[in-house]
């Protein structure tokens, strides 16, 4: 992402930011982006478009975020953005996809292969989720989260974002996406 001039593949954290005032102004601020859903990424593709840099760090020695208190708000919240963070739903089936399958992480095989008694792919599928759990636990201690017992539920996590990122794209096409009471068009 840092390396690409692609600013479709610009990544930002709204909570956080830290632009330099001439990026800034080059890429049209806040106002080129006030009708976006994703305005942190958006501002950050708007600056790679104007010729700056992108990049990402570990701020959470800087500040905190609770973005979400409780699950409805996490489910709305997430439900909103989803769509757009994909863009197209086949770039989001392969995403969630790739959560689920891929090397070194592929939480669902573990049961699949007891169920299909193949035990080379339970084996194969039982090391995947403990490297998912193990890069959960190290990311979650780097940045000061909670490890336990979050890391453990890794497969789950996985499913639950696909029903949101369903559940996103089902919401939008209904034109039924709403945030803190208004409607996300």
């Amino acid at each position: 992402m840092e390396r690409s001039p692609r600013p479709s593949l610009a990544a930002a954290g709204g909570q956080f930011l830290v632009v330099d005032r001439a990026g800034y102004q080059r890429a049209g601020g806040h106002a080129a982006v006030r009708d976006r859903v994703l305005e942190d990424i958006e501002l950050a593709r708007a600056i790679k478009r104007a010729g700056g840099r992108v990049a990402l760090a570990d701020g959470s020695r800087l500040a905190r975020c609770r973005m979400y208190e409780n699950w409805p708000q996490l489910r709305d919240g997430y439900s909103k953005s989803l769509w757009a963070s994909f863009g197209h739903p086949v770039a989001a089936a392969t995403a969630v996809a790739c959560c689920s399958c891929s090397t070194p992480r592929r939480p669902l095989w573990p049961v699949g292969g007891l169920v299909a008694r193949a035990p080379v792919v339970a084996a194969g599928g039982l090391v995947g989720y403990l490297l998912g759990v193990a890069g959960r636990v190290v990311s979650a201690r780097a940045t000061g989260g909670r490890w336990w017992p979050d890391a453990l539920a890794h497969p789950v996590s996985v499913v639950v974002l696909g029903w949101l990122t369903l559940r996103s794209y089902h919401l939008r096409k209904r034109q039924r996406l709403s945030w803190r009471g208004r409607p996300v068009s």
